[in-house]
């Protein structure tokens, strides 16, 4: 299992990563967009699931 940046391990998404390199940047301020879209994606993949776990889309 991979370690969370906060931990020193590697960044979870870009953003993480680029926060390391730029003080600038407030990770926590961004929305992971890759990790909404495969939620999405789960959603139709798997609508069986989906609607046992009454999960739910945009």
């Amino acid at each position: 299992m991979r370690e969370h940046a906060e931990n020193g391990g590697e960044p979870g998404h870009d953003i993480d990563g680029l926060a390391r390199h730029v003080p600038e940047v407030d990770a926590a301020r961004y929305v992971d967009e890759q990790a909404r879209g495969a939620y999405e994606d789960a959603l139709v993949r798997w609508p069986l699931l989906a609607r046992l776990m009454k999960l739910e889309g945009r």
